[in-house]
């Protein structure tokens, strides 16, 4: 995929002095050189046109950062926890597909590593962005696919209500 969009991709392992998600996130913005950081996950699958749609979105300098559109696939059949993560797609914010300007992520100084399980720094972050009035936008076209992974892996919490009521929305 990097070569077929020109698109400079590189793999940081090692040992952060945190472990989890958002120790990761932040070794992986820190290092990277662009003004806009993208985020998705190990498991996730972008769309062909991810990137640009996540940049689209976020326009020339208009919006701060922009979250985009998760797709989770079901079986036929699903158990209540497949349907209870598959409320992803509704969720406002997800890290798995997110796109953030790299001087925002530095004013409010990325994610906040003592979140060590997994969906919780993207509420955390979310939240910071509305806090220091920064403007999140959907990015409707920037679609992720994200399988079910297995039970246990992360509790998914019900992110859009908060936004939703920050915002002023019901």
């Amino acid at each position: 995929m990097a070569r077929d969009h020109d698109v400079a991709i590189s793999y940081i392992t090692g040992a952060t002095p945190t472990r989890g998600p958002a120790a990761m996130r932040n070794a992986g913005w820190r290092i990277a050189r662009g003004d806009v950081i993208a985020f998705t996950d190990d498991d996730a699958i972008p769309d062909r046109d991810w990137l640009r749609q996540g940049v689209l979105a976020l326009g020339a300098d208009a919006a701060d950062a922009a979250s985009g559109r998760i797709v989770v696939p079901l079986p036929d059949d699903p158990t209540d926890y497949e349907r209870h993560v598959a409320r992803l797609e509704r969720s406002d914010f997800v890290t798995a597909n997110c796109f953030c300007r790299r001087r925002v992520l530095e004013c409010v100084r990325g994610f906040d590593a003592r979140f060590r399980v997994a969906c919780r720094e993207d509420s955390d972050l979310l939240f910071k962005l509305i806090e220091y009035g920064f403007e999140v936008v959907y990015a409707i076209n920037a679609v992720v696919v994200h399988p079910v992974r297995p039970a246990g892996h992360c509790s998914i919490h019900p992110r859009s209500r908060s936004w939703a009521s920050l915002r002023g929305s019901s």
